[in-house]
């Protein structure tokens, strides 16, 4: 407001006055900023930092209820006790711990053939009856966090762990699978769980392997892929044929 505001209000007083037509064309740019910042015009200066900064903390306030707002959205209205049931719950058909997205934690480093796990698992629930995937937790039931996968992340925060999740699943189980899954967070322990819903899809979903393509379903507590007999079958099954 007093950098650019107050010399504009300036050549707009000169140009009511008629001032500026005598003027040459640099006089015309320099008079204007020279008088904007004269000592008779301070209490100008001041009003119109004091309306800057009104201005500028209306701004920052908005983008904080907006940052509160968006973070809001990415945590789930679960709290830690319900995910504490679920673990509680053990592994089964409908349920699935993953330590980590791609964090390799006995390596140290990134392990992308992590994320193909996911996507196997992610097939194997569509496939069969949906069920809810727990990221950040170990087989035991231990609470690891996600905050690993998201150091490697580009987008290093829970949105950008949702964006991974969503472009896996379009990589190795095709775009129209994006439909079938929410991403959620828990905060549990001091750490970020991911909680992704998966609900059964009516048409068949393959995971691409290569240039293979991949049938997986849910048995027990684990993910098998059958064989094409096996997979033909339970489609046909499965479509009510």
């Amino acid at each position: 407001m007093v950098a650019v505001g107050h010399p504009v209000l300036e050549t707009l007083h000169l140009w009511r006055s008629g001032e500026v037509g005598e003027m040459s064309a640099i006089g015309a740019v320099v008079h204007p900023l020279v008088q904007a910042f004269s000592v008779e015009m301070l209490p100008m200066t001041f009003v119109l930092a004091l309306i800057g900064a009104c201005v500028g903390g209306v701004a920052a306030w908005l983008h904080a209820r907006m940052t509160s707002r968006a973070l809001t959205h990415y945590y789930s209205e679960r709290t830690f006790e319900d995910v504490q049931t679920l673990i509680a719950e053990g592994e089964s058909e409908s349920l699935e711990f993953k330590s980590s997205l791609r964090w390799d934690w006995d390596l140290g480093k990134v392990n992308k053939v992590l994320e193909g796990v996911i996507a196997k698992t992610l097939c194997g629930m569509m496939n069969q009856h949906g069920g809810i995937l727990l990221i950040g937790v170990e087989d035991s039931g231990a609470i690891r966090g996600i905050e690993k996968d998201c150091q490697t992340l580009r987008h290093q925060n829970l949105d950008g762990f949702e964006q991974r999740i969503v472009a896996l699943a379009t990589k190795y189980l095709g775009g129209h699978s994006t439909g079938f899954i929410r991403t959620e967070f828990v905060q549990a322990e001091g750490k970020s769980i991911s909680i992704i819903r998966i609900a059964p899809s009516r048409e068949p979903v393959f995971c691409k392997d290569g240039n293979l393509q991949r049938y997986y379903v849910r048995a027990g507590n684990t993910t098998r892929e059958l064989d094409t007999r096996e997979a033909i079958a339970h489609i046909h099954e499965k479509s009510g044929g």
